[in-house]
């Protein structure tokens, strides 16, 4: 048995090559099974082989272009609803001077994070490792994109996101290809802050929405037209109950990390928070106990700093990702022990399925 340790140019070189040899086969077979070739079929006759060829390659081609669309359009659509939602902040009016400031804030970060999802690029997943599975992809954008557009967005540290969901970010770019260390990486580590209110709410009411829709155009899935009602009604008291709620309350922060789990390995994909806590002063406002949440300066208006179904989302503090970019949601906070100062906890990602995903939205990096 020898070890050979040899430099890491050399290693990423070959690294490099062994992607470039894989990422077409990896595309060719993905696309292969999404267009539904791998079923069996009868073979076609000698004479009719070349154009049933011809058309298969034109048919992958056009669900090509119709997926970058729809990433598009998507794109475009999440930007849209963040500008309607910018507005509304910028038009609410309360006598309260802290909320008055609060939701000034909010419009702040979420002006100065769209402007890096107006600057992004959308990408497509070509290649990934299964012994990496849990740790890295390979995009089809690099030096040569930020050419073309003559402003550098793939570069390094530049965020990956789907939607307003963070996946990961930029660690290495070549001239075509780039890849990713994603979020499920033990070695990624982004700040993050619990959020409780109107931010956690807003992923409920697209959910709604979206089923209250397909619901109306949909009959026969009730016993009755009076359950059908309730249904429809249910979900709708929900909507407004979720709307009455302004604002959030910005709690505990601390860094998230994953697992690095191989395909083999890979089942639900869990993030591990350490080092929670709120106990300096910030914009949000002034420090909070560990243990009861009461605000040093003024007892007595205690809030949990952790709680199952908190919103994670990116703090800036790490200097990379920009403040808001939605991370995870705690599942599981883990009891304090004597002596600790921190809490930890466990989470899930926003995205709730990492092996699915096809296209992503690349921003420019934050410096």
């Amino acid at each position: 048995m020898a070890i050979v340790s040899l430099p890491v140019g050399i290693t990423r070189a070959l690294k490099n090559r062994s992607v470039a040899s894989c990422a077409p086969l990896w595309s060719f077979i993905r696309d292969w099974q999404t267009a539904g070739f791998g079923a069996q079929k009868t073979a076609p006759s000698a004479g009719t082989s070349k154009k049933m060829a011809e058309l298969e390659k034109e048919n992958l081609l056009l669900r090509n272009q119709c997926a970058v669309l729809q990433n598009i359009l998507a794109s475009d659509e999440f930007i849209a609803r963040q500008m309607v939602w910018l507005q509304q902040l910028q038009g609410r009016e309360t006598v309260d001077l802290q909320w008055t400031e609060f939701f000034k804030r909010r419009a702040r970060i979420l002006a100065h994070r769209l402007q890096f999802h107006l600057q992004s690029l959308p990408a497509r997943v070509i290649f990934r490792e299964p012994r990496h599975w849990g740790s890295t992809l390979w995009l089809d954008v690099g030096e040569e994109d930020n050419e073309k557009l003559g402003v550098k967005v793939i570069a390094h540290n530049s965020p990956v996101v789907i939607g307003n969901a963070l996946i990961g970010v930029i660690e290495h770019v070549e001239r075509r290809r780039s890849e990713v260390r994603l979020i499920t990486d033990a070695r990624l580590v982004p700040s993050v802050r619990a959020v409780r209110g109107e931010q956690s709410h807003r992923a409920i009411l697209l959910m709604i929405d979206h089923l209250a829709a397909i619901l109306q155009k949909r009959s026969g899935l009730y016993s009755s037209l009076h359950e059908e009602k309730n249904v429809l009604a249910s979900l709708f008291d929900l909507r407004r109950s979720l709307q009455q709620g302004w604002g959030d309350y910005c709690l505990a922060k601390g860094e998230l990390y994953g697992s690095s789990l191989p395909l083999w390995r890979a089942r639900r994909s869990v993030l591990h928070g350490v080092g929670f806590n709120y106990d300096t002063a910030d914009a949000e406002g002034g420090a909070r106990d560990l243990r009861t949440g009461e605000p040093l300066d003024s007892p007595g208006n205690g809030l949990p700093l952790l709680q199952p179904g908190d919103l994670l989302i990116t703090s800036g503090l790490d200097g990379i990702f920009p403040q808001g970019l939605e991370v995870g949601i705690a599942h599981k906070v883990h009891l304090l022990r004597e002596g600790d100062c921190t809490y930890d906890l466990e989470a899930l990602p926003v995205i709730e399925n990492f092996s699915e995903i096809d296209y992503v939205t690349v921003l420019p990096p934050l410096t």
